[in-house]
């Protein structure tokens, strides 16, 4: 992303939000994809068995299933990449970054003004939301996020009307637990990771008085394993554009 912000002088970052991902994937799409990508016949007919029949329980009612990757399953993240793959295959251009976990998405599209980049993002957008059709995904436009990342912010950003949806940028989005701003400053990151462990250490004071409670060692585990926890998820991106006040 710093690259990019150097190299360009507007990067639009956008991060996508699926309807139900997990649930909704088509068994068929998926062992179409299988066929596409020349998958040996009989790995094809097991993973057409492993559909079969397939049944959801809640006490004594129960439902067919006819859709969708098994959480918590070994073969479910499998079928989802696969039924998957092809979205970001799509979008496979020289001007796009893509990046993919599971189901969250993200999207790095460069440009020389903010109307291009606005114009590419659209064009992207409409095109994520198209190809998800045919694996029966439903794109969220109201849950889509943009954050522009520009050089000079003189120009407005503009908004954008996505299927009747309108999406406006963001001044920060959250992506994998981390905040990214448009400066990327790491200062929301920072500042939202502060917060979060203010509200945490009464709730370990209470466990940790000097009179009682958990002794010394076990208090460190337990700082190590919360508090210093937070900071460093993530922190080889952010800990060298930090300044010493921040630190």
């Amino acid at each position: 992303m710093e690259r990019m912000c150097k190299a360009s002088k507007v990067v639009a970052s956008i991060s996508f939000d699926i309807k139900g991902a997990f649930d909704h994937l088509s068994w068929g799409w998926i062992v179409k994809q299988l066929e596409e990508f020349e998958v040996l016949q009989y790995l094809v007919n097991i993973t057409r068995k492993y559909f079969n029949g397939r049944k959801a329980l809640l006490g004594n009612e129960s439902i067919i299933l006819e859709r969708g990757c098994p959480q918590g399953s070994l073969y479910g993240p499998l079928l989802w990449n696969i039924g998957y793959n092809y979205v970001l295959e799509s979008l496979s251009r020289q001007w796009i970054q893509t990046f993919a976990y599971a189901d969250d998405t993200l999207l790095l599209i460069d440009g020389g003004s903010t109307q291009e980049v606005c114009t590419k993002v659209k064009e992207a957008i409409v095109k994520v939301k198209d190809e998800m059709i045919k694996g029966e995904l439903l794109l969220n436009a109201k849950k889509t996020e943009i954050l522009l990342l520009r050089k000079r912010t003189v120009e407005p950003a503009p908004s954008l009307e996505i299927g009747g949806t309108t999406i406006f940028p963001k001044s920060e989005i959250k992506y994998l637990g981390v905040w990214l701003d448009s400066s990327l400053s790491w200062e929301v990151h920072t500042r939202k990771m502060y917060e979060k462990t203010c509200k945490l250490m009464p709730k370990m004071l209470a466990l940790a008085r000097n009179t009682f409670g958990y002794n010394t060692c076990s208090r460190r585990i337990m700082l190590q394993g919360t508090v210093a926890a937070y900071f460093r998820y993530a922190c080889a991106a952010y800990v060298c554009c930090m300044t010493k006040d921040t630190k």
